[in-house]
């Protein structure tokens, strides 16, 4: 008895919840595309059922509204995509990949009716899916279904196009400053020298930001959150966003030229902050009056809704360096030396790796001494080149990195030592890299 109450009991449950098995049979991934106002979007969904196959019939319809019995309503209705250009299979199917097309002349009229009204900025690409015989696809056997792809107009109803970086650059702002270079703060440089910032976007707006430093103290930064402008994220990634030490803020507007630069003076930069750090920009999200209301809070009786500036990929780093004032510094670090034994009729070689700390026209002079015997052997190469093999022919072969001495010495264009760069001792042991 009790056995036979418990399987009613299970047969209870499983009527009740469900299994997880069939409440996914049909399924739209990706689901949610953004979309710029007075852009155009191409993209693809896939569309699959794991209950049965299906087929679509007739045209896809974009509106505001929709059931999944009926399709759009009427009054909700935006435009109709041709199904010429949506790949939809000519029958029966398990799933196929829909190409969607929405067109600015679209995301414009949606923009048009979010400033008369601030409805939900959602908007949907619906299609009928008709079931094969005795097929399930959430409305009951053998009854069609109508299936969305949603698409959120970004930035609300401001009145202003939606911002949207296309493309971003954070440089040294000196002679022959490039991408990817890292910058050393002296007591020289640091009232005349400066980060910069060069942004290319589309639409108009406030933005508001600062600049940042992670720093020795810091956690690694989570790339995909962190390094995110916040408006490109979702709510609940934005909760999980953390500050680093913020040097200064940024209040701007961008206009509808397309293009700002902005700037970090090297004198804004905190000169206690020791070793290597990495600046780059965060950009906040800002309140939009008059938005859509289901994202919206309300401030003194108006409806607003967070919007700013989106991006597709995280922001720039630049490592930068803090010189100690008055002091020689290091224009190398992560140096690492070590020796290689002789193959294929080479002779044993000193290898010395480093990262470069500048893009200047410098030499690395390497000198290996054993103090014993008194042999020398001298290799120099451009700094920039982060490696230099040093043969060891007046050296025996019995010798190891504990019987020599290795010293760097940063030389200028004169041959000389640079005066701001200090002579030093390799007596790091790792491996270099061969």
């Amino acid at each position: 008895m009790r056995i036979f109450l418990a399987g009613l009991l299970l047969m209870f449950l499983g009527c009740v919840l469900g299994s997880p098995e069939a409440e996914a049979a049909l399924r739209v991934s990706p689901n949610t595309f953004n979309v710029n106002p007075g852009h155009g979007i191409k993209v693809l969904a896939r569309i699959e059922n794991n209950s049965g196959q299906f087929r679509v019939r007739g045209q896809a319809t974009l509106c505001f509204r929709f059931s999944s019995v009926t399709g759009c309503t009427g009054d909700s209705v935006l435009g109709f995509q041709a199904t010429s250009t949506t790949n939809f299979p000519a029958g029966f199917v398990d799933g196929f990949d829909a190409n969607i097309a929405i067109s600015a002349l679209v995301t414009n009229k949606v923009q048009a009716l979010l400033e008369q009204n601030p409805v939900n900025a959602l908007f949907f690409w619906v299609i009928e899916l008709v079931p094969a015989a005795g097929v399930d696809l959430g409305n009951g056997a053998n009854v069609p279904f109508f299936v969305q792809v949603n698409f959120r107009m970004l930035g609300g109803s401001s009145g202003a196009k939606s911002l949207s970086i296309t493309r971003i650059k954070l440089t040294a702002d000196e002679p022959g400053g490039r991408e990817g270079r890292n910058v050393i703060i002296t007591e020289e440089n640091r009232g005349t020298g400066q980060l910069c910032l060069e942004i290319w976007y589309t639409g108009t707006g406030k933005v508001v930001g600062s600049w940042q430093a992670i720093t020795n103290n810091h956690p690694e930064p989570n790339e995909a959150i962190d390094l995110m402008t916040e408006a490109s994220l979702t709510e609940a990634e934005r909760r999980l966003q953390r500050d680093f030490l913020i040097i200064e803020h940024i209040r701007t507007y961008f206009g509808p030229k397309g293009y700002i630069k902005l700037t970090l003076p090297y004198s804004k930069i905190p000169p206690d902050i020791r070793g290597l750090f990495e600046i780059f920009p965060r950009f906040k999200a800002v309140y939009n009056r008059r938005a859509n209301i289901s994202n919206a809070t309300s401030i003194a009786g108006n409806e607003f809704t967070r919007g700013g500036l989106t991006a597709e990929g995280k922001m720039p780093q630049i490592r930068v360096l803090n010189g100690i004032l008055g002091e020689p510094y290091p224009f190398m670090t992560d140096t690492k030396v070590g020796i290689m034994e002789a193959l294929d009729g080479q002779p044993r070689r000193l290898v010395v790796t480093w990262t470069s700390m500048t893009d200047r026209r410098l030499v690395v002079s390497i000198k290996v001494r054993n103090p014993k015997t008194g042999s020398v052997e001298t290799a120099i190469v451009p700094i920039t080149n982060g490696k230099v093999y040093v043969p060891l022919n007046k050296f025996d072969r019995g010798e190891t990195l504990n019987d020599i001495e290795v010293e760097g010495t940063i030389l200028g264009l004169d041959g000389k030592p640079h005066p701001d760069a200090k002579s030093f001792m390799l007596s790091d042991v790792s491996p270099a890299t061969q």
